[in-house]
């Protein structure tokens, strides 16, 4: 299975009727049963995807962001801007 048919077979199977869910609400319900909702891992996984999309000041954000949550640190508060 293609992970296009992966999403689409997701998109049908795990949202309710009628809702029209987008592939990225797909993917990422994927990537949580994967990890089994271990948020440190799935941050992980995107900050790899932006570092590969060559968003490397973001992937170093989430990336950083998963190390704290590793040790059990806070978060920052997300800025308003």
């Amino acid at each position: 299975m293609s992970l296009q048919e992966l999403i689409d077979h997701t998109k049908q199977e795990s949202f309710v009727d009628g809702y029209e869910a987008t592939d990225a609400e797909a993917l990422g319900l994927i990537l949580a049963r994967h990890f089994q909702w271990d948020g440190t891992e799935i941050m992980k996984a995107a900050a790899y995807g932006l570092e590969d999309a060559n968003f490397h000041t973001e992937s170093g954000i989430v990336m950083h962001m998963a190390e704290l949550a590793e040790q059990g640190l806070p978060l920052p508060e997300p800025t308003q801007g």
